[in-house]
């Protein structure tokens, strides 16, 4: 309504996955939003959060000097964390951090799932641990970057135009992937997907918009998410720069992932893209496993 244009369901999910729904933060996007298209608000988003540093300052300086190290410990953390890894992350005895966290529970600014000694606590509003990250060192802000490109080439259209950045050899191992597969050869599968990888630029936008395309394919035709995982998982850089990939394909093989709750929301969209892939090939469990 900002920005006077008609936008899809799937187009207005990143920013619900960045918000978590939080108005006073829809409130900051969407004036932020007119005249822009979603693609440059997403590019921009590090702009408008320095717009807003004297809000999200403001934030912090409202919680007393200890809770609010127990509260920058676990929005540095971003992601549910246990009491234990908060107090680490702190440097403070875990039975006083036990009780700074039910104060910022009982505040609202924290949440806690779980029960028992399994409880973990995350912040109530995520915008707060993006923002955190951002005025960190320079790796802690690229985790940011590389979330919001990955945001930005899976739920607009505007990245399909970034794919005459691809070269035709990168095109022709891709398809040779799907022929391997068809043919049970899954040692030169697994060989060209690594070669691949060995050329995946992190940040290079045409390279993500392959690997989002193609892999749900290449489940479909019947390949195994744990050697995809094995492979992506090789190259700590680069697999930063695919982490709702990586994860969705973890998850898909039983596994339990902790990590942000944004990019669990988007990998949970990657599983029903795949699910769909898979469902419309007519590919079986049973032939994923053979």
């Amino acid at each position: 309504m900002a920005s006077g244009d008609t936008v899809s369901e799937r187009e207005i999910r990143p920013l619900e996955i960045l918000t978590g729904g939080n108005p006073r933060f829809l409130v900051i996007v969407a004036g932020f939003a007119q005249h822009r298209s979603l693609r440059q608000l997403m590019e921009n988003l590090v702009s408008l959060i320095d717009d807003h540093t004297e809000y999200f300052r403001s934030h912090l300086a409202g919680f007393a000097k200890t809770e609010r190290r127990v509260y920058i410990s676990v929005i540095d953390l971003w992601q549910p964390s246990s009491t234990g890894e908060i107090a680490a992350r702190a440097h403070m005895d875990v039975r006083t951090v036990s009780t700074l966290l039910g104060r910022l529970v009982n505040r609202g600014a924290v949440t806690v799932e779980g029960g028992g000694k399994k409880r973990l606590y995350v912040a109530a509003e995520r915008l707060y641990s993006i923002y955190y990250k951002l005025r960190r060192e320079r790796d802690e802000a690229s985790v940011v970057r590389n979330l919001i490109l990955f945001l930005v080439v899976f739920y607009t259209d505007d990245a399909l135009t970034d794919d005459n950045a691809i070269t035709f050899e990168w095109r022709v191992k891709w398809m040779k992937m799907a022929v391997f597969l068809d043919q049970g050869k899954r040692s030169d599968f697994r060989e060209t997907f690594r070669s691949i990888y060995a050329t995946f630029v992190p940040g290079n936008r045409a390279m993500v918009h392959q690997m989002l395309n193609h892999i749900p394919a290449l489940i479909a035709t019947g390949a195994l998410e744990r050697d995809l995982v094995d492979i992506l998982s090789s190259d700590r850089r680069k697999s930063d720069a695919l982490e709702p990939l990586v994860v969705a394909l973890r998850q898909r093989i039983g596994v339990t992932v902790r990590a942000p709750i944004e990019v669990l929301e988007i990998a949970q969209d990657i599983r029903q893209r795949i699910g769909e892939v898979e469902k419309a090939g007519g590919t079986t469990t049973s032939r994923r496993a053979k």
